[in-house]
């Protein structure tokens, strides 16, 4: 329910308060904007500000999807209850939400929301007490928006069937502060960035026979950064308060049923990489090991306890459907030699900057190959090398990566580090 209202009470007043340029980028009914959702894509440090940046998002990776539909509010349930509005978000995302909102060639207002949130007893109706006019047209580089909205609601606690009265008071600055290219995995867009101060007041009143009794009341302040772009009719990228970033994905609009496959990598101590290979998109990942053991790491390293055969299986989703696909592997030795070596392995620093050592403290003086991938199974770099080697990591992509180390065909070591 958390990320639903974020959806709702933000994205529609951010989209409104962001809108690139002019006028002629705000969305219009028959408008649809595919979000992706990344979950573990790191944090964002802003830096430079000014014309002429760059930003480099290509590492993100959807593990859910929100498809945003905009409608003339004569297509919504509840266009008698806004009949001031002209124009609708439809928000598909778990289940339906709408937003209400007024726009024309000089402003934006925002006047409510509806959403069924189970929590609450079901269909709720989130009108502002006062539209808010979030936006003067058009929008240009330096622009300061300072706005107060006041939003009042009467719920019913399902549980106890008590009548609640929900307030909330935000009060925001946004600068738009910089301008440049940002890189998305579906390509390359001309965006603003904006940085959004926020504090809010939420507070909670138990009705009594009509008269509202105070219950609690939660103080939240917050600094947030988001882009906004023409091409996505508004916020382009932004991140929500449970850390997961959304961002404009067009390039899932046709998104199929994935098609699962992986491959595997088995070093001589039972100790197996498992390499994603699946095709289609899948926004999730299910291991069965077949020794009782699971995971839903994408490329998940797995250590077997004894030799033998196992049937491996791997099932992915995504929210066109899902599929799995099992294979049979066989281990025939262990080496408790192999196993020891493989402490003797220093990997550092991690997370890191700029530069990662891998070194072997061994005594063998013996070529080893090394091989890292991003997160989506890319192979990044490979080389051989003996004692240790290190890499220039400044010019890569934030992301988490993996590494293989192995020798003659057998994986020595294999883990992860992130690169900030």
């Amino acid at each position: 329910m958390r990320r639903l209202l974020f959806l709702l009470f933000c994205f529609p007043i951010w989209l409104g308060a962001q809108v690139s340029f002019t006028a002629a980028d705000l969305p219009r009914a028959g408008d649809t904007v595919y979000l992706a959702i990344d979950g573990s894509f790191p944090d964002f440090f802003a830096a430079a500000t000014g014309p002429g940046l760059t930003w480099d998002f290509s590492g993100l990776y959807p593990s859910d999807l929100a498809r945003n539909v905009y409608l003339r509010p004569a297509e919504t349930p509840f266009a008698d209850t806004f009949p001031e509005a002209n124009l609708a978000l439809r928000i598909d995302f778990d289940a339906a939400a709408y937003s209400f909102f007024q726009q024309d060639s000089s402003q934006i207002t925002i006047l409510g929301v509806t959403a069924n949130i189970p929590e609450l007893g079901g269909e709720q109706l989130i009108k502002f007490k006062d539209p808010q006019r979030v936006l003067d047209l058009p929008l240009i580089l330096g622009d300061i928006l300072v706005d107060t909205t006041r939003i009042e609601a009467e719920v019913q606690e399902p549980t106890t069937g008590a009548d609640l009265l929900f307030k909330s008071e935000q009060y925001s600055q946004t600068i738009t502060d910089a301008s440049g290219d940002l890189i998305l995995p579906g390509g390359t867009f001309s965006a603003f960035r904006q940085k959004v101060a926020t504090e809010r007041i939420d507070s909670l009143f138990v009705l009594v026979f009509g008269t509202p009794v105070f219950l609690e009341r939660e103080v939240s302040m917050d600094t947030s950064y988001l882009w906004v772009s023409a091409e996505a009719r508004g916020v382009i990228l932004n991140k929500d308060p449970d850390g997961n970033w959304l961002y404009y994905a067009p390039e899932l609009a046709n998104l199929k049923v994935p098609l699962a496959g992986f491959d595997r990598t088995v070093s001589t101590d039972s100790t197996v990489q498992f390499m994603d290979t699946s095709e289609g998109m899948p926004f999730s990942w299910s291991w069965n090991f077949g020794d009782g053991n699971t995971s839903t790491e994408r490329n998940p390293v797995h250590e077997y306890d004894s030799i033998g055969v196992y049937e491996v299986c791997l099932t992915v989703a995504n929210s066109a459907g899902r599929d799995s696909l099992c294979q049979r592997l066989t281990l025939r030795t262990t080496s408790v030699e192999n196993t020891a070596r493989a402490q003797y392995w220093q990997v550092f620093p991690n997370p890191t900057d700029d530069w990662i050592i891998f070194r072997y403290l061994g005594l063998a003086a013996e070529r080893y190959q090394l091989e890292v991938f991003n997160s989506i199974g890319q192979c990044i770099t490979q080389r051989f090398f003996y004692e240790s080697t290190q890499l220039n990591t400044q010019n890569w992509t934030a992301d988490v990566y993996i590494y293989r180390i192995s020798q003659d065909g057998r994986l020595l070591r294999a883990g992860r580090f992130l690169k900030k």
